[in-house]
């Protein structure tokens, strides 16, 4: 079988790339102003990318967004992934973002959780505002990810 993918009943089920990376080590531990310098592109063996026990991964949409500036989309969990222990998180899609989604994987169990390339990770919930929002993502100087074309470790503007 497949991991689910497309469009559902009140979302859309997206895939995740082949793209995924790990961070080292730290004894520092994480910090959102030093992200890590380096990302380790974790492999594809047979057909599966292997997240390691207690490590989080970031991976990449195989999908592009142009959200309308009326728009919003939230992500939620895959059942088939949640009852494997794996959190899977992706920032909020602001009204007027375009660009690939970077993909949060957290492996928080004492085993290595598989995931699927080019399969379903996660669902996007659209919902359609009343109005068109006072600021629109890439306006007014705040874009920091606009156009997003791969995975991006994080920056404070």
């Amino acid at each position: 079988g497949v991991v689910s993918y497309g469009l559902s009943s009140c979302g859309y089920d997206i895939r995740l790339a082949e793209a995924v990376f790990v961070s080292g080590l730290s004894v520092d531990g994480h910090d959102v102003k030093a992200p890590p310098p380096h990302l380790e592109r974790l492999p594809v063996l047979h057909g599966r990318i292997w997240i390691p026990p207690r490590s989080r991964a970031l991976g990449e949409s195989v999908e592009r967004f142009d959200t309308p500036p009326n728009v919003v989309g939230l992500s939620t969990w895959k059942s088939s992934y949640c009852r494997q222990g794996l959190i899977v998180n992706v920032s909020p899609q602001e009204p007027g973002w375009r660009g690939v989604l970077t993909i949060a994987l957290v492996n928080p169990t004492d085993l290595p959780i598989a995931v699927y390339p080019n399969e379903g990770i996660t669902q996007i919930v659209f919902a359609c505002l009343t109005a068109r929002p006072e600021r629109v993502y890439g306006e007014k100087g705040n874009a920091k990810y606009q156009d997003a074309a791969t995975v991006d470790t994080g920056r404070v503007a």
